[in-house]
């Protein structure tokens, strides 16, 4: 991860999070079509053995998602942050940037997450498929399917040198 260590440090700081933590996270708005619901239960293997995931983002299913994390055991690990306005801060304090849309053309919030060398987990979907080469800069999977996605986070966090690597990967392509 090529960001400032003092400026990742300082961003997990704020949000209580130490530099080992393992963290997952998304940006996006908290709407059906955006299907978090799947990433809360890929997620939630990760998060029972100690991860955290960051939920930036806002919108009409965050009580439905905030409910959901409860009944899955990880409301103490899971952060619903709302739209924030310091997104190049909030991709700092991630490990992984994880997206689990239904229907997206190119989505914003991952070429920026690409851009700062993230490994990221998407689904099949719209642009995504153009913009991530499968095992090569990014992680496809299909949607609407948690056990896939769930796989592939666990891929990136078992290799982390792995992931770094991807990530560089990532950033050359957003960068082309």
């Amino acid at each position: 991860f090529s960001a400032d260590a003092s400026a990742r440090a300082r961003a997990r700081a704020a949000l209580g999070l130490r530099e080992r933590d393992w963290v997952i996270g998304t940006a996006a708005r908290l709407a059906p079509e955006k299907d978090q619901a799947t990433l809360l239960r890929a997620a939630a293997p990760s998060v029972r053995r100690g991860a955290h995931l960051l939920v930036a983002g806002d919108g009409p299913e965050r009580s439905s998602l905030e409910a959901l994390a409860a009944k899955l055991g990880i409301a103490e690990r899971t952060r619903f942050l709302g739209a924030l306005a310091d997104v190049p801060g909030f991709l700092r304090t991630l490990d992984v940037f994880a997206l689990s849309s239904r229907i997206e053309g190119l989505p914003m919030s991952m070429l920026e997450a690409m851009a700062t060398e993230l490994p990221v987990v998407a689904t099949s979907v719209g642009g995504v498929v153009d913009a991530i080469r499968n095992g090569e800069n990014g992680y496809r999977v299909p949607s609407d399917d948690p056990e896939a996605l769930g796989a592939a986070l666990a891929l990136v966090e078992e290799d982390r040198e792995a992931a770094r690597e991807m990530g560089r990967r990532a950033r050359d392509w957003v960068l082309d």
